[in-house]
């Protein structure tokens, strides 16, 4: 019997790998195709050292609905002053997926409890991670995979299962991405610079 696999836990694995990376306090992955949507579709979110099962997410309001219109956004300090349902989190920054053919499959973003300041690393490393995440997705619909096959894990994501080396590649690319970054990550930098919104 075969089934699509999206992998859930891949981006579970790839969400508080980023977290570490760029020691933030918060780190979402989210799908959506359409840039009219007002609900994306979550593949992953960590916060505050946690894994939380959230399925869907309505981002009119949210500092996300750039993201899925292909914008890079860059929010410094004031997150909680520009978007007031934001009240626990006072910085953002994120990177929409995109295809290789430049379609919008969803995004990546972080968000952290004190002012932050990105740099061009730390925004490399976000979209290092957004790649493989498109890659993940596309591969996922395109390949079905054999569930009786041994060396696979079941997501309890859609009935959906993903092989072990998808698991173990996105701890690898979290761990090297890791040792590549500074000391300080975005969430232990203070940051100046409060009139930026997008990253240029």
């Amino acid at each position: 019997m075969l089934f699509r696999s999206t992998g859930k836990e891949f981006f579970s694995s790839l969400a508080v790998h980023i977290a570490r990376a760029l020691k933030v306090g918060s780190v979402r992955i989210a799908t959506c195709s359409d840039p009219d949507c007002a609900e994306v579709q979550m593949l992953a979110v960590f916060e505050k050292g946690k894994l939380l099962y959230i399925r869907t997410y309505k981002i009119n309001n949210t500092p996300e609905k750039d993201l899925i219109l292909g914008k890079e956004k860059y929010i410094p300090a004031g997150l909680d002053l520009e978007f007031p349902e934001e009240k626990k989190w006072k910085s953002f920054f994120g990177v929409p997926m995109s295809t290789s053919e430049g379609t919008i499959s969803g995004y990546i973003s972080v968000r952290h409890g004190d002012s932050m300041q990105c740099t061009p690393q730390d925004l490399d490393i976000l979209k290092i991670f957004a790649a493989r995440a498109v890659h993940s997705i596309s591969k996922r619909k395109s390949r079905p995979v054999d569930i009786t096959k041994q060396g696979s894990i079941s997501s309890g994501f859609g009935g959906t299962r993903v092989p072990d080396h998808d698991i173990k590649q996105a701890k690898f690319i979290g761990l090297c991405l890791m040792s590549f970054s500074p000391d300080k990550g975005p969430g232990d930098r203070k940051s100046t610079r409060l009139n930026s919104s997008h990253i240029p």
